[in-house]
């Protein structure tokens, strides 16, 4: 490994938010009626990832 170069890292100020946080932003925003960009993509995505491990699921079931 490379180790002249260090990783790069978002600092704080332009760190996006994860897990919690933009499941915190998605509900509120939900409640409120508008949905960012953003929020709008978490979502699509996560449906997509239960949708794909229930395709799974069921292809290893058959």
């Amino acid at each position: 490994m490379d180790k002249s170069k260090p990783e790069a890292k978002p600092s704080d100020a332009k760190r996006q938010p994860q897990g919690r946080e933009l499941k915190i932003e998605a509900v509120q925003q939900l409640e409120g009626g508008k949905i960012s960009g953003k929020v709008h993509t978490f979502l699509c995505g996560n449906l997509a990832r239960i949708y794909a491990i229930r395709r799974a699921r069921l292809a290893a079931v058959q």
